[in-house]
């Protein structure tokens, strides 16, 4: 455990210098706060930061022809990848609770009264679990074909759903359903709580095995 723990810390100092960016994002994110009537504009920047931060490991790593510096630890193959994916559920974790103060905070400044606790959650959930699954999906790639030749790969499928969400919202009336059941789960925050930390968890462990049969298949 000790171990993964090291791959973590290892991680974290690989990209440290680029933790100056949050700073920018969050930035953006309170500055949406001011010009709209809602705070959920900065939970919104949790989905940019999570899938441009979830990749820099592999992408400093790549750049900088790390991979022997992994390869020269006393580290087994299993502690490399479990450190890597723990790297990224404490970063996940870490900045859903700083946008979550924001988001609830910082609307109490602007005098535009605070966000309602069960929205929230239902909000905070959600992007806990689309975290975990832009995870899921990109490490294994990264894994397999490296970060240079599969980024654009990782990224573009959750741009085409957004775009795809927003065609079939416009040609139909779908938003009117999905509000109700936007509102059932607002209403009933703590069940899609448990739905999106453990289909989050239960998708990082999945990919995690994957990862780690495609490391060991490279390396050999």
């Amino acid at each position: 455990m000790n171990n993964i723990y090291q791959v973590t810390k290892l991680d974290y100092y690989l990209i440290n210098s680029y933790y100056r960016r949050l700073l920018i994002i969050y930035a953006v994110g309170i500055l949406s706060a001011v010009s709209t009537p809602s705070s959920l504009a900065i939970i919104s920047m949790g989905f940019v930061i999570s899938v441009f931060f979830g990749g820099l490991p592999f992408s400093v790593s790549e750049k900088n022809n790390l991979d022997k510096l992994y390869g020269i630890l006393p580290l087994k193959k299993f502690e490399v990848v479990a450190g890597r994916y723990f790297y990224a559920l404490t970063f996940g974790i870490i900045n859903g609770i700083i946008l979550g103060c924001l988001a609830y905070f910082v609307p109490l400044f602007l005098n535009k009264g605070m966000m309602n606790q069960l929205t929230l959650i239902a909000f905070l959930s959600v992007y806990f679990l689309y975290f975990c699954l832009s995870v899921s999906i990109s490490y294994p790639i990264y894994y397999k074909f490296g970060f240079t030749k599969a980024y654009v790969f990782t990224v573009l499928p959750f741009f085409a759903i957004v775009i795809g969400c927003a065609l079939i919202a416009s040609k139909t009336s779908v938003l009117n359903n999905l509000a109700q059941v936007i509102q059932f789960f607002i209403l009933h925050s703590y069940m899609i709580l448990i739905i999106g930390i453990g289909l989050g968890l239960l998708l990082l462990i999945t990919s995690f095995f994957f990862s780690y049969g495609i490391f060991i298949r490279s390396e050999i």
